[in-house]
């Protein structure tokens, strides 16, 4: 029969033995980088003939005798370096490793077109196969130099795969359904303690009801009964004291089943949780090659080191970390490592060391990867940040290490000069923080300039399972992922300020704005009771804002459910979960929140802040608007007003204005007349189209003496058109005062 080809039977064996070849191709790998480094020669070439000799078994029984000549070369090789008849030059490592990437490559080729694809790559086999023939025949004594392996000085033991350990393939899909299944048993064991605190209420009623037929027996024992009579008491008596003790016994087994049902639960909980995770090894397989082969490339001497193998990674987690990984090795390589000149002339060692370190800490997976290289020149990107015009000179003297790194993420960016084939286009650093936003975690870089440069990546432990603050909003519960929030606090509505006619406070040197939640996700607002807001503080890598909720619920694990894909995406929604009573929830997406207030702001949509501490403050006060797209302007006006006693709230300009006056309550608006979006006279005109604010006494201040202007400004219907030379402040007073009366309501 043909390679690649058979039977639904010999299909079934193909699969079998794609799935052994992947897993003695991944060790063969990691064998020969270890004999390169010299480490552990005696035990690694012992693995390595396994593994030779076990592809080379397993091709011969599914009939692809292309691959068990490969693998019995092979193995002639790693016997003949046991024997030291063969050096094991760098050359030929670089030949046994092309042969393991053919290897692998198998592994990927789906088995409908396993035979076309064999045939297609018949010659790079035939050719490979030469090569190490030639290699075995000639014994390449000539090449190199004996890999020395009489006293090593690092043992590395690559570890059988017992048989209950061994992987089995299960999709994704079916893992969190599985998971979405077990959140449902836990809230399933959750939704017994209700019966078990009424069984508790029956218990105390059955006491009571004993109690009160007691005391009825007492008062009856001073009267005559009959025989009949007091039969019925006494049966009453010892039926109420038999239930009594049939529900005691009955909660007690209720408690126990409860305490046993709710341990069985956890534990199953667990164990499917453990099957999400995998070994950070298993997501990092590629990279010792990769570094190797780049090392080469840019004749550079590098050392890859990994720390944390062994550490449980969310097998999500694990694939999405592969590429961003990738690109920080493939940075660190090229622009972070020099070459052993350079390291000489810098009193460095001539290789240079990449580490890459997993880690569980404080709840979360911390990933670090650092190198020992040249590290970045402050002053040379702040100059290229200046050349490319992202920021101003005068900025780039101002940015703090931490804000100068922080423009190295961004898209297009980039402090290579060339562009290669290996880095310089500016998106490796973007993809590793868009990697990092959509779990929901934080990138942190460290560096010394000469002496290396670390990234610090922190990241949720799974993506099934998510610790969350649960708050209110417009009356409804939603969930805020924790790792999302950068704070969590209660602010004075006394503490607020006003800029711009938005509230921001003041916090940990930054200046907040606040945004009512119930306003962004359109819901019913709440009026607050109190004048401490509950302010969760989220951010993205521009934007930071204080987001006003109802209230603060507590925090909780959830156990992600992925919403309906029909549904398409939900605003400002990434997931849903069932809370321990059984109902329903929604998970907030951070960072298409932000992108929501971005855009409410823009759009000027946002409504004023408003409390009931606020209204009691003002009331019996009188209200003015005042919308102007100068600073100066706004600022002398509203000194002025205040100083009066007048309340006073401001909008940048008319289309502002115009969302202020709809979602407000003003006595009065005073309008300048040249303004972007909107002017003072379309806004005049839309404030008297509206029924509702057609009253609304309305004042055009203008800074520009146009008597055309003054002329529309009446006709359009303005109660008063002042000029900056046709007023003074007396004479502004006295017009307010003479369109809504004194500042205080009679």
């Amino acid at each position: 029969m043909t390679e690649g080809s058979g039977s639904d039977a010999d299909l079934g064996m193909l699969e079998l033995f794609k799935t052994e070849l992947e897993a003695q191709a991944m060790a063969m790998g990691s064998g020969l980088l270890s004999l390169e480094r010299m480490e552990g020669s005696d035990d690694v070439l012992k693995e390595l003939m396994r593994a030779a000799h076990s592809i080379k078994g397993a091709a011969r029984i599914v009939h692809l005798e292309t691959i068990v000549h490969l693998a019995h070369a092979m193995e002639d090789i790693f016997s003949g370096a046991q024997k030291n008849t063969i050096n094991l030059t760098p050359n030929l490592i670089d030949l046994l490793l092309l042969a393991t990437d053919l290897f692998a490559s198998l592994t990927k080729v789906p088995l409908v077109a396993l035979s076309n694809w064999l045939e297609q790559k018949r010659p790079d086999w035939e050719r490979v196969l030469g090569d190490i023939q030639k290699a075995v025949e000639n014994k390449t004594e000539s090449e190199g130099s004996l890999i020395k392996r009489e006293s090593p000085e690092v043992k590395v033991h690559l570890e059988n795969v017992e048989s209950q350990n061994r992987a089995l393939r299960v999709s994704a899909y079916h893992l969190n359904r599985l998971m979405g299944l077990v959140g449902e048993s836990l809230i399933e064991t959750h939704s017994l303690e209700p019966f078990y605190q009424g069984f508790m209420r029956l218990k105390r009623m059955l006491d009571k009801n004993k109690g009160e037929i007691e005391r009825l027996r007492v008062m009856l024992s001073a009267h005559s009964l009959d025989l009949h009579e007091k039969h019925l008491l006494e049966e009453a008596y010892q039926n109420q004291g038999e239930a009594c003790q049939f529900a005691i016994k009955k909660l007690g087994d209720l408690e126990l089943y409860i305490t046993k049902h709710t341990s069985l639960s956890d534990r199953l909980y667990r164990e499917v949780l453990d099957t999400r995770m995998r070994p950070f090894a298993d997501g990092i397989e590629g990279f010792p090659r990769m570094v190797r082969d780049m090392a080469k490339e840019l004749n550079k001497k590098v050392k890859f080191v990994v720390r944390g193998k062994n550490t449980p990674v969310d097998r999500e987690i694990l694939e999405k970390l592969e590429t961003p990984l990738s690109h920080l090795i493939r940075n660190a390589i090229d622009h972070g490592i020099e070459t052993p000149s350079e390291r000489l002339q810098f009193n460095k060692s001539e290789e240079g060391t990449i580490t890459l370190e997993a880690e569980h800490r404080a709840g979360i997976l911390a990933v670090t990867l650092s190198d020992d290289g040249r590290g970045v020149d402050l002053e040379k990107l702040r100059k290229k940040l200046v050349e490319s015009r992202l920021i101003t000179e005068e900025i780039a003297g101002s940015l703090s290490e931490t804000e100068l790194l922080d423009f190295l993420m961004l898209p297009g960016f980039s402090t290579s000069t060339q562009v290669t084939e290996i880095s310089g286009r500016g998106v490796g650093l973007n993809i590793v923080q868009n990697m990092v936003n959509e779990v929901g975690g934080s990138l942190h870089i460290v560096q010394q300039f000469g002496k290396g440069m670390s990234f610090h990546l922190q990241l949720p432990l799974t993506l099934s399972v998510l610790r969350a603050l649960l708050v209110e909003i417009g009356n409804e519960p939603f969930a805020v992922p924790l790792t999302r929030i950068s704070n969590v606090i209660l602010v004075d509505s006394h503490s607020l300020q006003t800029t711009e006619g938005r509230p921001y406070f003041y916090f940990e040197g930054t200046n907040i704005g606040l945004v009512p939640a119930s306003q962004i996700m359109e819901l019913e607002e709440v009026q607050s009771q109190s004048s401490l807001l509950p302010i969760v503080i989220i951010k993205d890598r521009e934007s930071a804002y204080g987001l006003i909720v109802d209230k603060f619920v507590g925090q909780t694990d959830l156990v992600v459910h992925e919403l309906d894909p029909r549904l398409g995406k939900v605003p400002d929604i990434n997931a849903g979960a069932i809370m321990e009573d059984g109902s329903p929830i929604l998970i907030m997406d951070v960072d298409d929140l932000v992108r929501s207030i971005d855009q409410f702001l823009r759009g000027g949509r946002l409504r004023r802040l408003k409390t009931d501490d606020q209204s009691t403050k003002e009331q019996g006060k009188k209200h003015i608007l005042v919308v102007d797209d100068s600073v100066t302007v706004r600022e002398v006006e509203c000194r002025l007003l205040r100083n009066h006693g007048f309340e006073v709230e401001t909008a940048v300009n008319g289309m502002d204005g115009w969302n202020a006056v709809r979602t407000g309550s003003y006595d009065l608006v005073i309008t300048d007349v040249d303004m972007p979006r909107m002017n003072g006279i379309e806004l005049v005109r839309a404030i008297r189209a509206d029924p509702k604010l057609s009253h609304l006494p309305v004042m055009i201040v203008s800074y520009k003496e146009r008597e055309e202007d003054r002329l529309l400004g009446l006709q359009t219907g303005a109660n008063y058109y002042f000029t900056k030379g046709g007023f003074n402040d007396e004479s502004l007073i006295q017009a307010v005062i003479d369109l809504i009366g004194n500042p205080t309501v009679e």
